[in-house]
């Protein structure tokens, strides 16, 4: 896993005890975005989130593992998993939803399943607006990751 900022990369390693605790209970999507992710001269709107509510959360702590402490966690499994350590191989969540028509667009003829999308309209009164984000993922330890599986984000 790793945060671009600029052309700094920053690595995390997989398989250590972290401090990360998600909350996927208390919060609704439109609260994440509204008081989580968008602060000071952003407004959002036409907030929607397709997936369960395992799947979305807010995440403390994660100035170790994510690289900052607080913000929202997004996962095509149980977001609680997350919060580690990832010294499983074969910890997995089939939630047995669908996947999301984009990206099949692009995997065609392979399909996705237990899509996370969050969307959402913002407009801005600033001239600078920034997102910092972490990718990553429980699976990268398990062997048949890298052969069979890509993670994909569309921004």
């Amino acid at each position: 896993a790793g945060e671009s900022s600029g052309c700094t990369v920053r690595q995390f390693i997989t398989g250590t005890a972290t401090d990360l605790t998600i909350d996927t209970i208390t919060y609704d999507p439109t609260e994440l975005v509204q008081n989580y992710l968008i602060s000071g001269c952003l407004e959002a709107k036409n907030i929607t989130f397709k997936g369960t509510s395992q799947q979305i959360g807010y995440f403390v702590g994660g100035g170790s593992s994510v690289g900052y402490d607080k913000g929202l966690v997004l996962s095509s499994g149980n977001a609680k998993d997350a919060e580690g350590p990832n010294s499983s191989s074969t910890n997995t969540t089939d939630l047995g939803q669908p996947g999301d028509a984009d990206i099949n667009t692009i995997t065609s003829p392979n399909t996705s399943y237990d899509a996370a999308v969050l969307e959402f309209d913002f407009k801005s009164n600033c001239d600078t607006i920034l997102f910092r984000y972490t990718f990553a993922s429980e699976e990268y330890n398990e062997n048949d990751y890298i052969r069979n599986y890509n993670d994909f984000i569309n921004s």
